[in-house]
């Protein structure tokens, strides 16, 4: 692997696509779309589960950008088909769900580097108004290196490009992205020698938001009751769960956040090794966030770390909090938080004890009073 990563490195083509490594992959699609559509057609119809059909054209998809719509013919019918393009994160059902919406779409494909559990390869699902289908980048990698032949008699320069691209798709498909939840620890550092190779080819971001994808999900599928997959939080009601992951500073991360009331809640944060309690709300009511985690903190209801292995809990010295606001879409808030610095643990404890806070989080909320 570490050959085949420093002959990437070297690749032109590569270095072109990590400006938008998304977009890289749906621009190189659309192009042989409409430069192959003779090759691409059984190909297309392949992962559509369908015969004889004829690609006439490929636009974006207005609102996504990143995600192609594809107009056919078959059976003397034209079909909007839109392919769903999943690099640098897990696809969620919400998302499939969002573009189900639209009557325009006969069928939906999503291709994703990483296996979809809700989707399997192949399997034909409804949501919606939409029959989706999943296909993984292993599929696309096999499927063009058939017609590569065919590319090299049409047009030299292009099969060079299309070599060029096929050796990417092998390189990405050979990374081991998915989670092994018993033997994995969460390591972002140079000492993870995959997360240190990776690195050298600018793509350890991607390996990040997709691990921490897995975990979020993984946790989101633990709890039960009112659990949501969504970032906005501010109108849950008490005992509401908010399970999201991201990518900030440089660095991925997952929160858990339980509502206490209205633009008020405890929120259990891993950003990479640090583990966070937080007690976050609106900024309009600065205030009251702030008394709220002074009183949980003197009474030992919140901010106890005994559970997690640590050295110092941070803030250090006089400062008690860590306090901040932050302007998000669902507006701005003010955020009070303790912290540690796991020892590079294991996922499954990781896991652990995420459930433990947020079950603490939860028999707060029960009896919580403002």
């Amino acid at each position: 692997m570490q050959r085949t990563f420093e002959n990437l490195n070297n690749m032109p083509l590569y270095r072109v696509s990590l400006g938008s490594k998304e977009l890289f992959h749906s621009e190189f699609l659309q192009t042989m779309f409409e430069w192959y559509p003779n090759l691409m057609n059984p190909i297309l119809a392949s992962w559509m589960g369908v015969d004889n059909i004829k690609i006439l054209s490929s636009e974006r998809e207005a609102e996504g950008y990143k995600d192609l719509v594809i107009v056919i013919e078959h059976n003397g019918q034209k079909r909007k088909i839109i392919i769903e393009n999943k690099v640098k994160s897990l696809p969620t059902e919400e998302q499939i769900l969002s573009y189900s919406k639209k009557k325009e779409y006969h069928k939906g494909i999503l291709l994703s580097l990483l296996t979809v559990d809700f989707l399997s390869e192949g399997e034909i699902k409804t949501y919606g108004f939409v029959q989706w289908t999943s296909i993984s980048y292993k599929c696309l990698f096999k499927d063009l290196k058939e017609i590569l032949p065919e590319i090299q008699k049409k047009n030299a320069k292009h099969a060079m490009y299309f070599e060029d691209y096929l050796f990417i798709l092998e390189a990405l498909i050979s990374i081991p992205f998915e989670m092994d939840v018993e033997n994995d620890t969460l390591d972002m550092t140079r000492n993870n020698l995959l997360w240190a190779a990776l690195e050298k080819i600018r793509f350890q971001d991607v390996y990040e938001k997709i691990k921490f994808r897995q975990i979020a999900l993984h946790v989101l599928r633990s709890l039960q009751g009112n659990v949501y997959f969504s970032k906005d939080w501010t109108n849950g009601k008490r005992g509401d769960v908010y399970v999201y992951d991201g990518y900030i500073r440089r660095s991925g991360l997952f929160d858990v956040k339980v509502v206490l009331a209205p633009s008020l809640c405890l929120n259990v944060q891993i950003q990479a090794q640090t583990f966070k309690l937080m007690v976050e709300g609106v900024k309009s009511n600065q205030k009251e966030v702030e008394s709220l985690a002074y009183r949980m903190l003197e009474r030992g209801e919140w901010f106890d770390f005994e559970k997690i292995p640590h050295d110092t809990v941070y803030p250090k010295g006089d400062k008690v909090f860590n306090g901040y606001g932050e302007i998000r879409k669902s507006g701005e808030q003010w955020i009070f938080n303790k912290s540690v610095q796991m020892k590079t643990p294991r996922l499954k404890n990781v896991i652990e004890w995420t459930l433990f806070y947020v079950d603490q989080a939860r028999q707060i909320a029960l009896s919580f009073e403002q």
